[in-house]
């Protein structure tokens, strides 16, 4: 893969290049198939679940504002879900308590 800088395009000294899959290598669940056919076979599934997955975090734009932090979450998410759920509960009572303290004051 060849790659550019943006704004760069053909400059040959921005010029990158990357090994994404060396040449003739085998696909481990089809090893009678090259790793480059297998991916050229799924590559509109991927192509149809990105979709799918875009579509859906697009529609959060549609909802009102105090939702629009929390996502979209696919099921792989869980434990990033969780983890953002605990952080938000800590900066929330972050924030009552700082409240609290300024009130007492």
């Amino acid at each position: 893969m060849r790659v550019w800088p943006a704004g760069h395009h053909g400059d040959e000294s921005a010029e990158r290049g990357y090994i994404i899959m060396p040449a003739g290598q085998k696909c481990k669940s089809h090893p009678r198939k090259s790793a480059v056919e297998r991916f050229m076979e799924t590559f509109p599934a991927v192509i149809a679940e990105d979709r799918w997955a875009l579509e859906k975090q697009q529609g959060m734009f549609d909802l009102p504002r105090r939702w629009m932090s929390r996502g979209v979450f696919l099921r792989p998410d869980r434990a990033l879900r969780r983890a953002r759920e605990i952080l938000m509960g800590l900066e929330q009572a972050e924030r009552t308590s700082e409240a609290n303290r300024i009130a007492a004051e």
